[in-house]
C-alpha cells in the first residue's frame, strides 16, 4: 500500500517510473508538471533517528547540487507519515540495463555526471559530495548519453562529512579496497567504484563473484581487480583508463574528472 502524497504533488501513472516491487515508500507523482518521486523512510524507520539524519542528509545533498550530475529537488517536508522528498525523475536507462555498445557509449558520460558531483560549488567553496554508492543502478543514462547519478542516501557533504564507520557500506561486490575495510567513502572510493560499475555493464556480468555478503567483503578488501578482466570489458585505451581508476591506492586513482578526460581522449570503440 502506498502512503499518502505530500501537499502540491499528483500522482502519477505507476507505469510511468519503475519504482520497483515491494517499495511503497517510493511513489510516483508530478509536481508543476514535471515527474518525480516522492521519497519517504520505510514505516519501521520513521521512529529512528540514524534513518530521519539520513534521509535528510540525502535531501540536502540533492538540493546542494541543483541539477549537476543528479535530478532536482522539488520539495521537502514533513507531515503524520514522517519527512519525505520530491525528487525530479532522472530520464533514462540505468547503466545495468544497457548492452554493451550501449555501456560503451555512456562511459563519458557516467564519468561527467560523477565529475559534476564531485566537483559542485556553491558561495562558500567546494560542496565536497561523496556519492558513497556508485553503481549501474545507481546511474541512469538519457538517449543523448549523458547520465545522471540517483540515491544518495549514503553521501556525504561538507557540511555532514562521512565518517569512519568500521563496517562496509555500499554494494558490496563494487566497494574500493578501503572501504571494504571500514574507511569512510571518499571521493577516490567512487570513482572506483564508477569505474568498476562500467566495467560491469561492459562484461554484463559481475566483475566480482562471491556468494556472500562476507566473502564479498573479504574479496573487495583483498583482492585486486586483474588488469586482464579489465581488458576484457574494455578496448584501448578505455581499459587503460578504467584500470588506473581501479588502483588499490587510493592516491593513485584519477580524480572522476580525470578519468572523464582520459575517457573521452580514447574517443569512439
Amino acid at each position: 500500500m502506498r502512503l499518502p502524497l505530500p501537499p502540491g504533488v499528483a500522482l502519477a501513472d505507476h507505469d510511468a517510473v519503475d519504482v520497483g516491487a515491494g517499495r511503497p515508500h517510493l511513489t510516483p507523482c508530478t509536481r508543476g508538471g514535471v515527474l518525480a518521486i516522492v521519497k519517504r523512510l520505510p514505516r519501521r524507520l520513521v521512529d529512528e533517528p540514524q534513518a530521519v539524519v539520513a534521509l535528510e542528509r540525502e535531501g540536502n545533498v540533492i538540493a546542494a547540487l541543483d541539477g549537476r550530475g543528479a535530478p532536482r529537488l522539488l520539495d521537502r517536508g514533513r507531515d503524520g507519515y514522517g519527512p519525505y522528498l520530491v525528487v525530479e525523475v532522472a530520464r533514462g536507462r540505468p547503466l545495468a540495463a544497457l548492452g554493451r555498445a550501449e555501456a560503451l557509449a555512456a562511459a563519458v558520460g557516467v564519468v561527467d555526471a560523477l565529475a559534476a558531483v564531485h566537483e559542485a560549488r556553491d558561495a562558500r567553496g567546494p560542496l565536497a559530495i561523496v556519492h558513497g554508492d556508485p553503481s549501474p543502478a545507481n546511474v541512469i543514462v538519457a538517449e543523448s548519453g549523458s547520465a545522471r547519478w540517483i540515491d544518495f542516501g549514503l553521501a556525504g557533504l561538507r557540511d555532514a562529512p562521512l565518517e569512519r564507520s568500521g563496517r562496509a557500506r555500499g554494494t558490496l561486490r563494487l566497494l574500493a579496497p578501503e572501504v571494504a575495510r571500514g574507511e569512510a567513502a571518499t571521493a577516490a572510493s567512487d570513482v572506483f567504484a564508477a569505474a568498476l560499475s562500467i566495467v560491469e555493464a561492459l562484461l554484463g556480468r559481475p566483475a566480482r563473484a562471491a556468494t556472500t555478503a562476507a566473502a564479498a567483503i573479504v574479496l573487495a578488501a583483498e583482492e585486486p581487480i586483474p588488469l586482464a578482466l579489465v581488458r576484457e570489458a574494455a578496448p584501448e585505451p578505455l581499459a587503460s583508463a578504467l584500470a588506473s581508476a581501479l588502483a588499490e591506492a587510493p592516491e593513485r586513482r584519477p580524480s572522476a574528472a580525470e578519468l572523464a578526460r582520459l575517457a573521452r581522449a580514447a574517443g569512439p570503440p
